[in-house]
């Protein structure tokens, strides 16, 4: 994900990342047995379509770099959220199983620095008070207790729902940047919002089917 960034932009990186998380974790489903129904398929067009449309002023062209590692990112992230649902079997709480997860990302961290070493010595290497308290923070705060809500949350809803439900990040960014940054109010955001939570909506009130 943050290596992806490095070659491409915002809005197409978005793009690409809630792209690939929702075909992995909706053909996941599929496979499983739980297929979305006539009218959840509109929701998910209609909500994905207004994601599209919020993003449209700033897409460009991709790499190809960028855009393998960020699709990678994006599956990895719908793989990790349906994981959520094998926490009730194993007696495991949305805190334990994050904070294991992350134990277990601690190896390929150290094997990724070192190799980072390898390529680009350690002259490259700066290390600031802010920027590590920040890097601290992001990780240990932000991010886990994050994962942690979401694993809790993924839990009681279904896949297409928890798949959907992703494409209201950008739109709350978006609404948080208007909110706090005094970013400007448009029609713009006001119709991909419409979209976004209009088929979000449909997804919820309407049942999937089960094979």
């Amino acid at each position: 994900f943050s290596y992806a960034y490095l070659s491409l932009e915002t809005g197409i990186g978005a793009l690409i990342l809630f792209a690939a998380v929702q075909i992995s974790m909706i053909g996941i489903n599929i496979v499983k047995g739980e297929r979305p129904g006539g009218v959840q398929w509109l929701g998910i067009i209609i909500s994905f379509s207004g994601f599209i449309y919020l993003l449209l002023p700033s897409l460009s062209s991709p790499s190809l770099k960028g855009f393998i590692l960020m699709t990678l990112a994006g599956v990895a992230w719908g793989v990790y959220s349906l994981q959520a649902k094998e926490t009730n079997a194993q007696n495991d709480s949305a805190l334990t199983k994050t904070v294991r997860n992350f134990i277990w990302s601690i190896p390929f961290c150290l094997l990724l620095f070192v190799a980072s070493l390898s390529i680009n010595g350690t002259q490259q290497i700066k290390v600031q008070m802010m920027g590590l308290v920040l890097a601290v923070v992001s990780g240990a705060v932000t991010s886990g207790v994050g994962y942690a809500i979401w694993y809790q949350v993924v839990k009681q809803l279904n896949g297409t729902l928890a798949s959907v439900s992703q494409l209201l990040v950008p739109v709350i960014a978006t609404a948080m940047g208007i909110s706090f940054l005094g970013e400007a109010l448009d029609n713009h955001f006001i119709v991909a919002t419409i979209m976004v939570l209009g088929g979000v909506m449909i997804v919820l009130v309407t049942p999937g089917r089960k094979e």
